[in-house]
């Protein structure tokens, strides 16, 4: 496909800028590079999901968008403050964000999608010009339209009053009840590993800038953003170590089947593999396999949220030991795959742990 007629197509059809555009047409050649085979998915993505770019990421203006993009929608519905699975108050640099659509009878019949990104309006404004050739906060833009690609063929189930969904990496819960007043009241019931998605996306993103800035390492494109006053995500370092390290034991194609296309089987083998080995059955042999890596992963991720009310030392002896708590469930899908050898990862604790914490779990067992 064209790319300009393409980029024709959806700026007439949502009205964007010159600035938006850029940063679209510099998008989409990555997309179709990483997602090849999917590349009717990257297309459509771009013509269902309008992008609004801006410089007021309040949370007075993001709820102005919310209502506008799904005005007209779920009116039989209370409305509801939502819940923020990041545990965090701080305006977004960029953010997708969909509602789901119910009929009368609470069946889900589809969904109301939108991305939202910052056009940089302070004076870092001409350095992201120069780098990027667009003042839009590319960075966050990249790592959002990868969320909204692996995130555009979500599953629902419903069982009672409770709808059960799954967007990307990211399931959730949600109870509803009917009111007085005959409207229905959605509850959240339980969030879970809205973090290994972030992790994931954030190893894809960081991949493309280093194609987008024509650099060879992820450190030359940290320091290309350090020189413009880019502020980076928390999904840095450890967990983008914990990403690559799951996608290099389960392969690009089924990590992708499992994220974009909801084939849990993929899930299921690799919580089933790592169970039976040595590893899970000395360190974590009461957790299910593929949970102990979603909840290390987030405790990695609320740690350095944390990290500028620790003390150094402190901060960086915890994030060794969660770190390599977390990368348990890996290891011990590669001991069993014949990649990776319990001793191995013994001597990783040792590294991280010490010695005699390492010794005192393998005694007990």
């Amino acid at each position: 496909m064209d790319l300009d007629s393409f980029l024709k197509e959806i700026s007439e059809k949502y009205g964007y800028d010159e600035n938006l555009q850029t940063a679209i047409r510099l998008t989409i050649p990555l997309m179709l590079e990483r997602y090849q085979g999917r590349e009717e998915d990257v297309f459509r993505l771009f013509r269902e999901v309008p992008i609004l770019a801006t410089s007021d990421m309040s949370k007075e203006n993001r709820k102005r968008i919310e209502k506008e993009m799904t005005s007209g929608t779920n009116e039989h519905i209370e409305d509801q403050e939502d819940a923020n699975p990041y545990g965090s108050t701080n305006d977004p640099g960029a953010y997708y964000s969909y509602e789901t659509i119910f009929d009368e009878k609470m069946d889900v019949v589809g969904e109301r999608r939108w991305l939202v990104v910052c056009d940089i309006d302070d004076k870092r404004k001409d350095a992201y010009q120069q780098l990027f050739g667009t003042t839009i906060n590319m960075p966050y833009f990249i790592h959002e339209i990868n969320h909204a690609f692996a995130m555009q063929h979500p599953t629902y189930r419903k069982e009672g009053n409770t709808i059960y969904s799954k967007h990307g990496m990211y399931e959730w819960v949600q109870d509803y009840s009917q009111s007085e007043n005959g409207k229905f009241k959605l509850s959240i019931v339980s969030s879970e590993d809205i973090i290994v998605e972030e992790m994931l996306n954030e190893n894809i993103t960081q991949d493309m800038l280093v194609k987008l800035l024509g650099v060879t390492t992820r450190q030359e494109v940290d320091e290309k953003l350090k020189e413009i006053g880019h502020v980076p995500t928390n999904y840095r370092s450890t967990l983008l170590v914990l990403g690559t390290r799951l996608e290099e034991a389960l392969g690009r194609d089924d990590l992708d089947k499992w994220r974009i296309d909801n084939d849990l089987s993929v899930r299921e083998r690799f919580s089933t593999i790592s169970n039976a080995s040595r590893v899970a059955k000395t360190f974590f042999p009461e957790e299910d396999a593929y949970q102990h890596l979603g909840n290390g992963a987030y405790e990695v991720f609320t740690l350095f949220r944390k990290c500028y009310t620790m003390d150094i030392t402190d901060f960086g002896q915890q994030l060794l030991k969660t770190s390599c708590e977390a990368m348990a469930p890996i290891f011990g899908y590669q001991e069993q795959m014949g990649t990776k050898t319990f001793d191995d990862y013994v001597a990783l604790r040792k590294r991280a742990i010490g010695e005699e914490e390492t010794k005192d779990v393998e005694a007990s067992k």
